[in-house]
């Protein structure tokens, strides 16, 4: 739980004030800003330290699975889960997606 507290409120200071956020998410713009001279939309460059840093969770959590941790019974759901979720993780970074 500490976790996700620390990264909701870290994703919310990254995206506070952004022309690409809506008022609501304490944004700027609007959403329809982030969509902008697509597939080329210029990534800030906290959003994308903070989408590094946030990798490093998945990615952790990958390795315990498939090197630290003993296995058990649920070893197939556990690794499928943790492929997906660097993979989406890692996707938005590579699509230049913002957080």
């Amino acid at each position: 739980m500490l976790w996700h507290s620390f990264a909701a409120g870290g994703a919310y200071y990254v995206m506070y004030d952004q022309p690409w956020c809506d008022w609501y998410f304490g944004g700027s713009g609007t959403l329809l800003n982030g969509f902008e001279n697509m597939p080329f939309t210029p990534m800030y460059e906290l959003n994308y330290y903070w989408g590094l840093f946030i990798l490093g969770h998945p990615l952790q959590q990958t390795f315990n699975h498939f090197f630290i941790v003993e296995r058990t019974p649920d070893f197939a759901e556990m690794s499928l889960h943790h492929i997906a979720h660097v993979s989406v993780s890692a996707s938005y970074l590579m699509a230049n997606v913002h957080s």
